[in-house]
């Protein structure tokens, strides 16, 4: 199913026992900025850049911020937050990502088993057991909420994302192999073979 585009109405929050997770919103710029630069090192391995720069300040992060409210209303990719039940500590976030062939190597029919790559990253110094349990909450919440075929995605680099992935019952189905052959690992229910 095609879901980027105006006609699809996202699910909009979902508030479980270790996860509440609502839209992208600025006003959480501060709590935000918090865990951005609590997990600096890991996000820089996980977005394949240099973000967040040591002197990232709480403005960049709003600025940043407004991306991803403006993919949620143009429906061109849904951002979401990961907080606590209060809305007080910010977990992480995870984004809704169209797979776009032209940008990989695979054969279409690979990319099309798929109709979304998750992009999720959770704070750094949170207790792996947590962690463990906000994962699974959020494939409960993508599997009842989302018509669609999902995938976690997780670079190489980033071998503890793999683990959580795998103790949460995922399985490594598919390497997306980028123009420039850098690869992104998906993570999803069953194991493709191509």
């Amino acid at each position: 199913m095609y879901i980027f585009n105006k006609l699809f109405d996202f699910p909009k929050q979902y508030s479980g026992e270790f996860v509440t997770i609502f839209p992208t919103d600025i006003q959480f710029a501060v709590s935000d900025h918090e865990a951005v630069m609590a997990s600096k090192e890991e996000l820089r391995l996980w977005s394949d850049s240099d973000w967040p720069t040591e002197d990232f300040t709480i403005e960049e992060n709003r600025e940043d911020l407004k991306f991803h409210v403006k993919d949620n209303e143009d429906h061109t990719a849904y951002g979401f937050m990961l907080y606590d039940a209060d809305r007080k500590t910010c977990y992480g976030s995870l984004y809704v990502n169209p797979i776009i062939a032209e940008n990989f190597k695979n054969n279409k029919a690979a990319l099309a088993s798929f109709d979304a790559r998750i992009n999720c990253w959770i704070r750094k110094d949170l207790d792996e057991k947590l962690k463990v349990a906000i994962i699974k909450e959020l494939i409960v919440w993508l599997n009842s909420e989302w018509p669609i075929q999902w995938a976690f995605t997780a670079r190489p680099a980033l071998p503890q994302y793999q683990n959580l992935f795998s103790k949460c019952g995922l399985k490594r189905s598919l390497t997306l192999v980028y123009k420039d052959d850098n690869e992104l690992y998906l993570y999803a229910w069953r194991n493709l073979s191509f």
